[in-house]
């Protein structure tokens, strides 16, 4: 039997069953869920937009993960502290507190090398504290010579109607769409 079995599935070709990303997009039309390669994260991807205003969380794990297998719940007083970088284009991020919504927005610079594999924006978490931050790009800066690193704080009471995930990032757009024509 085990003869048959790696005649019709030789070590060599499993990597489609071994690689989700790849079974995801070889069998996407049988998958119900919806999914993204770190490579579609970029805030003016139709794709992650229409994937965070339909859910309620995302779920981020490795390629090579089982299920299951590298998923872990944790309570948040052993919660180990993470950061999360990403390019993200429109450069802004946000936060919800209660009926608060905090918006950080700092102007990408195209054609600019970033730090961090690339990051202008990146979220910090542990057990006390959520951070957003913005990050220039990487300059020389020569002695007597200085940079700036612009960045737009905006605080909003939201009504109760404007909670939903859908209703925030319509906020958030209009709110940055503004900024930007009047920077």
């Amino acid at each position: 039997m085990y003869e048959y079995q790696l005649r019709m599935n030789p070590k060599g070709s499993r990597e489609l069953l071994e690689n989700k990303v790849q079974f995801l997009n070889h069998y996407k039309l049988l998958v119900k869920r919806m999914f993204l390669h770190i490579s579609g994260f970029s805030s003016d991807s139709v794709e992650l937009n229409e994937m965070l205003r339909k859910s309620e969380r995302l779920v981020l794990k490795g390629s090579r993960g089982q299920v299951g297998k590298e998923v872990e719940v944790i309570s948040s007083g052993t919660y180990t502290p993470q950061k999360l970088g990403l390019l993200c284009h429109n450069g802004w991020l946000a936060y919800l507190n209660e009926n608060t919504l905090f918006i950080k927005y700092s102007p990408k610079q195209s054609e600019m090398t970033y730090p961090d594999l690339g990051s202008n924006l990146e979220v910090y978490v542990d057990h006390k504290i959520l951070e957003l931050e913005t990050l220039s790009p990487l300059v020389e800066i020569f002695p007597g010579k200085s940079i700036s690193h612009k960045e737009v704080w905006i605080l909003k009471k939201m009504a109760p109607d404007q909670l939903e995930p859908e209703a925030i990032f319509e906020v958030v757009s209009e709110l940055v769409s503004t900024l930007i024509t009047e920077l």
